[in-house]
């Protein structure tokens, strides 16, 4: 090399094609699989496992708890985290699924004791208003009971709540079937929300990633004289 001549070194930073997308869901499964995702799946849990226990305590008709399909659940912990492991594919899906479940169910008016009771409450109204006169306890009572399977009414009580069985079955069904396109409704609507969250935040987290990884070569290399193009 002739004296004073330099050698001049030039270096080109080039990541795979592929590069965002595998770091995006490496990012993603990270994501889900978090302690701070679970937490908060944990919270709603136990929020919609109260309504539920309060709704038990009540005794009144919720179509909210009709839809959910947790009626006859034993124990305390209908809706549980326990049951979905940390793994990522199958156990991930699983548990968003019954995540967005008790979103939608805690988004139902009648997923309170007191929604419930105001639901029953307009029901009863409503019968008093079909036949012009006011609902006495006992007889209300005794139309619940036939609708729901009770054993304990009086039977004479029974017999004659059986001209309004057919139009409390049928408010009864109408709002379960309400509730359920809105639990449907609101499920899908909270999955795609969970999802664009999820997949916004691993997008920009590998973006940062890759142009961190981009500067940092960057500086290695004007520290070591070796331009950049």
């Amino acid at each position: 090399m002739a004296r004073g001549a330099r050698l001049e070194i030039t270096a080109h930073i080039q990541f795979k094609g592929n590069f965002n997308t595998e770091m995006k869901k490496e990012i993603v499964q990270a994501v889900q699989s978090s302690p701070e995702m679970r937490r908060e799946i944990r919270r709603v849990f136990q929020m919609a496992n109260r309504r539920i226990q309060n709704l038990e305590k009540a005794g009144v008709f919720s179509p909210a708890l009709v839809q959910s399909g947790k009626m006859g659940v034993q124990g305390y912990s209908k809706y549980s985290i326990s049951r979905f492991g940390k793994g990522y594919m199958e156990d991930w899906q699983g548990l968003k699924d019954e995540y967005v479940r008790a979103v939608a169910f805690l988004n139902q008016p009648t997923s309170t004791a007191s929604g419930a009771k105001h639901f029953e409450k307009t029901i009863r109204n409503g019968i008093a208003t079909k036949t012009g006169r006011p609902l006495p306890d006992e007889l209300w009572n005794a139309i619940r009971a036939k609708v729901l399977g009770s054993a304990d009414a009086i039977q004479q009580k029974l017999n004659e709540a059986m001209p309004y069985q057919q139009y409390l079955e049928q408010c009864y069904e109408e709002a379960v079937a309400m509730s359920q396109a809105e639990q449907q409704a609101d499920a899908e609507q909270e999955a795609k929300r969970l999802t664009d969250r999820i997949d916004a935040f691993a997008e920009q987290t590998a973006k940062d990633i890759r142009n961190g990884l981009e500067s940092e070569m960057k500086r290695v290399f004007r520290s070591l004289g070796i331009s950049n193009k």
